[in-house]
Order: C-alpha cells, then sequence, then structure tokens
C-alpha cells in the first residue's frame, strides 16, 4: 500500500504524489504552458508506466488554441511525444484499451461527432464511427470488454458502442433520471495491478 499514487493534471502540469508520504513533495512529469494548453482528460496504462492526456484548445483567452492527445512514457525520465495533433478538432472524450494498446476518443466537429482510435505510439489512426450525436462539452468515456461506455448529458444517458463490431450500434446503457452523468468508471477487479511499482489512481484537477 505504501507505493500507491495519486497523478493528477492541471493548469500547471502533470504530476504525482505518493499516498502516506505527506512530506514527501511531488514529482512533476510535465510542465503545461498557461497560454498553449488547456488539459482536460487524462488516463493511465498503469502496467506500462504510460500517461495519455487531452489539450482541448479550448483557453479563448490564450494566444494559441491547438488541440492535441499526448503520451508519458514515466518509466525512468518521463518522455512525452504527441501521439495526435493533426484532423483534429474539438476532443471531447479520451479513454484506453490496454489490451490492445489503443487510445479511443472522441471529436466534436461543428455539425456531428467522431468516435477515433489510434495505437499507443501514435500509428493505425482510424475513424470508428462518423455522424454521432453533435457533442460539444466534455464528456466520460471508459472501455471494457469490447464497449466502449460514455456519458451523454445532453439526454442525461450512459451510452455504449461496440468497439469490436463492424455495425458501431451506439446503445443507450442507463437513462439518468436525476440529473446529466458527469462521470464513468468501469471497475474490473481481475486487471488491478499490484506489482513493483506504483499502483496508480488518478484525479482530473
Amino acid at each position: 500500500m505504501s507505493n500507491q499514487a495519486i497523478i493528477w493534471i492541471d493548469d500547471y502540469g502533470i504530476s504525482s504524489k505518493r499516498l502516506y508520504y505527506e512530506m514527501e513533495q511531488p514529482k512533476l512529469y510535465r510542465t503545461l504552458d498557461l497560454d498553449k494548453d488547456y488539459p482536460e482528460a487524462i488516463t493511465i496504462d498503469v502496467k506500462k508506466r504510460l500517461i495519455f492526456w487531452m489539450n482541448t484548445g479550448d483557453g479563448l483567452e490564450r494566444s494559441i488554441n491547438l488541440p492535441y492527445i499526448e503520451r508519458i512514457d514515466i518509466r525512468g525520465e518521463p518522455k512525452t511525444k504527441k501521439i495526435v495533433e493533426t484532423n483534429i478538432v474539438r476532443p471531447v472524450g479520451l479513454a484506453i484499451d490496454t489490451r490492445q494498446k489503443k487510445v479511443y476518443w472522441m471529436d466534436g466537429l461543428n455539425f456531428h461527432s467522431t468516435l477515433n482510435s489510434i495505437g499507443y505510439d501514435g500509428t493505425n489512426r482510424i475513424i470508428l464511427r462518423e455522424y454521432l450525436p453533435y457533442i460539444n462539452e466534455l464528456i466520460s468515456m471508459d472501455i471494457f470488454s469490447n464497449y466502449l461506455y460514455f456519458t451523454d448529458k445532453i439526454n442525461s444517458t450512459i451510452q455504449r458502442i461496440n468497439i469490436n463490431n463492424a455495425v458501431k450500434k451506439v446503445d443507450t446503457l442507463i437513462s439518468v433520471p436525476n440529473g446529466p452523468p458527469t462521470w464513468i468508471k468501469i471497475v474490473n477487479p481481475m486487471s488491478m495491478f499490484w506489482g513493483e511499482f506504483f499502483v496508480f489512481s488518478f484525479e482530473e484537477m
């Protein structure tokens, strides 16, 4: 338990801090630029020790607004690589498939949204589904088995889509009666990693 850590992202950077070490200073993996970066989603592959995060480019008050998705390898000294920085307009959600080593994101375009995937290394980019309902605000996404789950605030539902099926049909899984859902996390106890290194959890800040 002493090696558990929290990873978070804020306007100034991506950092982690080990739990139960109150006097220990947080470790900074990546410094962010207030003029260029607008961080939103973050997700982690614990076994591979990889962080993925999304810059939405939403800061209208900032000088440069270019969205991108970046990978940070935290094995040893942190190494960063932008894996998506072209043909990305309005990223609104981010998730990873640790088994297939793929990153998924939803892009809210002017009149519709698309579901996209790319390999951890930035290759094999695919548009999985076009003409999804228009989404103009951040959503929460997660993957379990063959399905990608995401929140739909406008319709107050949780949707899912089979990412390994050619039909790519979107199904309404849950209608949330008490207001729009804001976050979703699929918990699979069998996938927990208890090894030599940190057991990471994260907070979005």
